[in-house]
């Protein structure tokens, strides 16, 4: 191997994202992260409303524009005292440093208070994010990609 490819290796992010040619390794199967999956839960929408996709979107702004209920400091240590549970953000990173896959985290719009919320994941965007990493895949109704895309600077995968 030469230096140049070693180098390389050192500076690549351990993370690793189940979706994609990694999609058996989820742990989450209620969704489909290549688009169309539908919750259960979801039976009064019409189903083209409930189906879900996968994209990229900056973890900064995502966070930023978080239901207050839901939002996390992304700088926050795994403390006692700190608003991020200790035991899932210490958890995510133990997690990715043994080499083991996550799940991508679950988010929606809601227009009733402008804000995105989290059906679950929030933690290991926080992770993620001190870890190096600006963005991150999210499952999310394919119908508010556009809105993703103006606000997280989404990329569909």
């Amino acid at each position: 191997m030469k230096l140049q490819d070693i180098l390389e290796q050192d500076n690549r992010s351990k993370i690793k994202w189940a979706h994609g040619r990694d999609i058996d390794k989820a742990t989450n199967t209620s969704q489909f992260y290549q688009g169309g999956g539908i919750h259960d839960d979801d039976e009064d929408d019409d189903v083209e409303d409930r189906r879900m996709g996968l994209i990229m979107v900056n973890i900064e702004k995502l966070m930023s524009q978080t239901n207050a209920s839901q939002r996390l400091d992304l700088n926050a240590l795994a403390d006692p005292n700190s608003q991020v549970t200790k035991g899932r953000l210490i958890g995510a990173k133990k997690h990715w440093d043994e080499g083991g896959y996550m799940d991508p985290s679950e988010i929606s719009w809601s227009e009733w208070d402008n804000s995105f919320g989290f059906r679950n994941g929030r933690h290991r965007l926080v992770a993620a994010y001190q870890r190096g990493e600006s963005f991150a895949p999210v499952v999310m109704p394919i119908k508010q990609f556009k809105l993703a895309k103006e606000k997280l600077d989404g990329k569909p995968i």
